[in-house]
């Protein structure tokens, strides 16, 4: 069985939010940082958060006895973390690179990318035809997502590459991130639903 890598980019620096909203205590006592830990799990037992330098983070991951590599190239873009972790993890036989302010992707979701996968180069979701996330990648991307550079992640990998299978599913949390405060509310608001 192809072992597959997740790697929950959380190094970006919360510009639009006035605070470090990975730490943001939900109700439930929780961070968002924390649902996207159990969530990659649910995934796979090969699990790696990609953090920056903030000492808040590192003790939270300490304290939760989180698998994490600090980014000290964090500050260069959302790339240098992708590249980060899978040199890191470089025996993979793929990865699915998550993002951590994506608190509503359905486990169930996650579970049918993961079973599609493995057939295909690169599988990503759509809902509603929009592109969104996690993003699963074969072994032979190595190369290419350690060659990354800039803010924009892998999305010049995926821009007219007909490698890239698309497979719509019925989850808008693949299509929703946390960016804002208005975006916090909608989420504490309204939940995943």
């Amino acid at each position: 069985m192809k072992q597959l890598q997740a790697l929950i980019l959380a190094a970006g620096s919360s510009r639009r939010f006035p605070s470090n909203k990975l730490l943001q205590p939900l109700p439930d006592e929780t961070c968002l940082l924390d649902i996207s830990y159990h969530l990659a799990c649910s995934l796979t037992s090969q699990v790696l958060l990609v953090i920056n330098a903030d000492e808040q983070t590192q003790a939270h991951c300490r304290a939760q006895q989180y698998n994490y590599l600090i980014n000290a190239q964090a500050e260069s873009g959302m790339a240098s973390s992708i590249v980060s972790g899978v040199m890191a993890t470089a025996d993979a036989d793929g990865w699915a690179i998550l993002l951590a302010d994506m608190p509503c992707i359905k486990s169930s979701t996650l579970q049918l990318l993961a079973a599609t996968w493995p057939a295909y180069e690169v599988t990503l979701p759509t809902y509603q035809h929009q592109r969104g996330h996690p993003v699963f990648f074969s072994q032979q991307w190595r190369s290419a997502l350690c060659a990354l550079n800039g803010d924009q992640g892998a999305r010049s990998l995926l821009q007219d590459n007909p490698g890239v299978h698309q497979l719509e599913v019925d989850d808008p949390g693949v299509c929703f991130d946390i960016d804002s405060e208005t975006d916090w509310r909608i989420y504490i608001e309204r939940g995943c639903a």
